[in-house]
């Protein structure tokens, strides 16, 4: 299980995209993502907002952004969590 340095870590990591806009959101179609949320609604909620700040609580990552949005999530296990340039092709 990832430690609270490993939660940082991964924080710091999307501070470059700290006031850029989101172009596309792509959500892995087998993964359990969020209780009673759609990942249809996280991705048209996300396509265009634009990165305010981000926090961590224990082991949780919160992000914040434009127009009241907020996500949170946690890394699991063995979780990772990632931005990629809009040219990224998932696998």
């Amino acid at each position: 299980m990832p430690e609270l340095a490993e939660v940082e870590y991964y924080r710091k990591e999307w501070n470059p995209g700290i006031g850029h806009r989101i172009e596309r959101v792509h959500l892995h179609p087998r993964s359990r993502l969020f209780r009673e949320t759609s990942p249809s609604l996280i991705q048209r909620r996300l396509k265009g907002a634009s990165l305010i700040e981000s926090f961590t609580h224990g082991k949780n990552l919160l992000f914040h952004f434009s127009g009241d949005g907020w996500l949170g999530g946690h890394l699991g296990m063995t979780g990772e969590l990632r931005a990629e340039t809009p040219e990224f092709q998932p696998g």
